[in-house]
């Protein structure tokens, strides 16, 4: 997971990123802070792309290609889009 404030990097406050976007990994348990970027105001990624202001979820393929951009509330869409990739699990009956 990333993820991508509307704001320039240096109005991050790097503390109050929750700890979902700041791994701890590795052998010392360092933490990763390579998962949160901030929009460069001469090129405003919401602007370029066309994303909702209010948050966006991109699924992401194992070979980097976007498969798909969602509104934050759209969960349905979302199950809908991944229910159409896995298979259906069957319940064991006793």
């Amino acid at each position: 997971m990333k993820v991508i404030y509307q704001q320039d990097h240096a109005s991050v406050d790097i503390g109050a990123v929750p700890a979902a976007f700041k791994p701890s990994v590795g052998p010392y348990q360092l933490t990763d802070y390579e998962k949160v970027y901030a929009t460069d105001p001469s090129a405003d990624i919401f602007e370029l792309r066309g994303l909702d202001r209010g948050g966006v979820v991109v699924v992401v393929r194992p070979d980097q290609y976007v498969a798909n951009v969602l509104p934050l509330g759209a969960t349905a869409e979302l199950a809908a889009f991944f229910a159409a990739l896995l298979p259906v699990r069957q319940s064991r009956q006793a």
